[in-house]
């Protein structure tokens, strides 16, 4: 019932469906959080290589980092050191001062 809660089916709908309807309902939810989600990542993308050639009238390469992002894609969990590897990348990128 939790999923059907996130997935926005009322109460009443969701005693009336089969299991096999919820699956699909649920499915079909789950593929609009991570098409949004791949949304929302690249639109950041492409905020973050604006602001740089306007900011700081760079040549940032935001297909290198859309790309690098489709190689990812199919990796379910992100270790500590990719993370950090990325955002390392990030600072080299952008030219920014790392803290002490």
């Amino acid at each position: 019932m939790k999923g059907a809660a996130h997935a926005g089916i009322c109460i009443s709908d969701f005693w009336e469906m089969t299991p096999a309807e919820l699956a699909i309902y649920i499915t079909a939810f789950g593929e609009r959080v991570k098409r949004d989600y791949e949304h929302q990542h690249n639109t950041a993308v492409m905020m973050a290589y604006l602001a740089s050639r306007w900011v700081w009238s760079k040549n940032v390469n935001a297909k290198k980092f859309l790309a690098q992002k489709t190689e990812k894609q199919n990796s379910e969990d992100t270790t500590d050191s990719e993370m950090f590897n990325a955002v390392k990348a990030w600072n080299a990128i952008f030219n920014t001062q790392q803290p002490d």
